[in-house]
């Protein structure tokens, strides 16, 4: 069980059927008192990360701009991947509103929100975070780490047939030839997946390019 947790952490967590106006009042009080409204407990999470995770959105809302939105947890975590894991386009919206969101962050070595999208087929959520401007649609993970694999969105894409998104992909002009550090490419996983419709995408996308589709597989 996470320990550390501050009042406010509590706040959020404690009662599940107490309603989001409420809680946000007890944090106001909690706040008046001292409580320190940016704390992260031991796992590094935030009072908006736990609000994010438990569906309060109303509480999350009034977080923002309160709390470093690009804070991450031990995993990497930022309250945006968490509203990705969640599949909360609401909330993604108003986090992708925030002027100095970190799109690109990276979480669990290899993952990022755009990656996280691509891998469960979330297109619609995808697609908002592909019309950020700062959005790194080749962004990969960490390169220091030992268990760096390489991967874009585009391989997650082919790897796991999520076809909307992979032709999102490709308007914006993704690596459709990128190697992984296995040099695996997006053709190679959608095939080794049998992932059938994903491979007639990318030879099709290929040969718009011109390329030797041999050469990639």
């Amino acid at each position: 069980m996470t320990q550390d947790l501050t009042c406010i952490h509590w706040a959020i967590e404690c009662v599940a059927d107490k309603p989001d106006f409420h809680v946000i009042g007890d944090i106001e009080k909690l706040v008046s008192l001292g409580c320190p409204i940016d704390a992260q407990d031991d796992s590094g999470a935030t009072a908006l990360h736990l609000a994010v995770r438990n569906d309060r959105t109303e509480v999350a809302r009034y977080l923002l701009g309160k709390i470093d939105v690009n804070i991450q947890d031990n995993d990497g975590r930022t309250a945006l991947f968490d509203a990705v894991s969640k599949k909360s386009r609401e909330m993604v919206e108003a986090l992708l509103q925030m002027p100095d969101i970190d799109v690109n962050a990276v979480a669990y070595t290899n993952d990022t929100a755009l990656i996280k999208c691509c891998r469960n087929d979330m297109v619609e959520i995808a697609d908002m975070l592909l019309k950020h401007p700062t959005i790194l649609i080749d962004k990969t993970g960490e390169k220091t780490s030992v268990e760096y694999n390489g991967r874009m969105a585009i391989h997650e894409a082919a790897a796991c047939n999520s076809l909307q998104i992979l032709k999102q992909l490709f308007s914006k002009g993704a690596a459709v030839f990128a190697h992984d550090v296995h040099q695996q490419t997006p053709l190679f996983l959608a095939v080794q997946s049998n992932q059938i419709e994903a491979v007639k995408l990318l030879i099709n996308q290929m040969r718009t390019n011109k390329a030797d589709i041999n050469a990639f597989y």
